[in-house]
């Protein structure tokens, strides 16, 4: 596709100004230097915002300048002038995302092609690393909030883009720490290094206070999330028998668009290549409401459970002392005793 068919005027002169010629290849922004790049959006923002930048530094200070509003706006206007460059296809799909080295967006065709990529260059690292004693994990899909950019009706528009699995887990422990907030309420003030220069930088020193209810409150979030790995096969199973579908959840504003995409399924993520990306999506059946559906069903099904984890991480608070008491890992180890007893191995039959 080529730069022509998205670039508008502001881009198109940038692009003139600054390349004798334009290379061959499916994205500009891969055949040409960081540097051509960077002076190709100066170009741009000097005329989008009518301000004389003399560099990178300059312009950067300008896009961070004002209220959080007016500083979204201006990033917003700027990426949306300049994607055609970095981006492919019928809407400039671009990925904020890693990449191996030598490896760029066009090698790829579909969202699952860059997932698995991604998912096997990991596990051959864990492997290395020592951390993959019975080998490496499989393929299940770990796309979990990957941003993307993309051009819709001429429009900018960021996604936050995963598949279903992953997002589910991860909303429901967000819940349980949302519940667990509630019952343990903290709060979090500056602790005494905080602020403290250490060579080129301040340090970060926070203190979650009072440290008892930080104790509790952190064990209820550990203990939840061993209950929602329990469930893990039933999600799958669940998931799996919905069928193929994609959630979209979008919203609006004068400044940017904003775009939640959840896809069922490998199969689904393989439906999105990024070469037709909006095609190819409005191509996959809506399944919002079924995405609802289970948060809704799972959300209620956990509540009641965290009931029970509060009563049990207050209890094993009790029976330990000094910073033991403190400590959310200690708290949550308790606990989770008696939640999840272990089967008296004198009952197991020995083996013939």
């Amino acid at each position: 596709m080529p730069i022509s068919h998205n670039a508008g005027p502001l881009l198109k002169e940038a692009i003139g100004a600054v390349l004798s010629s334009v290379p061959d290849g499916e994205c500009l922004a891969d055949g040409i230097s960081e540097r051509q790049a960077a002076r190709i959006e100066l170009h741009v923002a000097r005329k989008l915002f009518g301000r004389p930048f003399r560099g990178s530094r300059e312009l950067e200070a300008f896009l961070d300048g004002g209220d959080h509003s007016e500083r979204s706006r201006r990033r917003c206007v700027l990426s949306e002038a300049t994607l055609p460059l970095y981006g492919i296809g019928e809407d400039s799909f671009f990925l904020n995302e890693h990449f191996a080295e030598g490896v760029t967006l066009p090698h790829f065709t579909t969202i699952r092609d860059w997932d698995e990529a991604e998912h096997l260059a990991q596990e051959a690292a864990w492997e290395d690393e020592g951390d993959r004693p019975d080998g490496r994990k499989p393929y299940e899909g770990r796309l979990l909030w990957s941003w993307g950019r993309w051009l819709d009706k001429g429009r900018l528009v960021y996604g936050n883009l995963s598949v279903a699995l992953p997002y589910v887990e991860t909303k429901l422990d967000g819940y349980a720490g949302e519940l667990a907030s509630e019952r343990f309420p903290t709060e979090f003030v500056e602790g005494p290094l905080h602020g403290e220069k250490s060579g080129d930088f301040f340090r970060w020193d926070m203190v979650e206070t009072p440290r008892d209810l930080a104790a509790l409150r952190g064990a209820s979030e550990r203990v939840a999330t061993e209950i929602i790995e329990s469930w893990k096969d039933e999600l799958k199973a669940r998931i799996g028998a919905s069928g193929a579908w994609l959630s979209r959840s979008r919203k609006e504003d004068e400044s940017e668009i904003n775009e939640d995409l959840v896809f069922s399924s490998l199969e689904t993520m393989g439906m999105a290549r990024f070469r037709t990306w909006l095609k190819d999506l409005d191509a996959i059946p809506d399944g919002t409401a079924i995405l609802e559906g289970m948060l809704d069903g799972f959300k209620a099904r956990l509540k009641p459970e965290m009931e029970k984890v509060f009563e049990a991480v207050a209890a094993a608070q009790e029976t330990l002392e000094g910073e033991d008491r403190l400590s959310a890992r200690a708290v949550a180890e308790i606990a989770m005793e008696g939640l999840f007893p272990k089967p008296d191995q004198s009952l197991i039959p020995a083996s013939p």
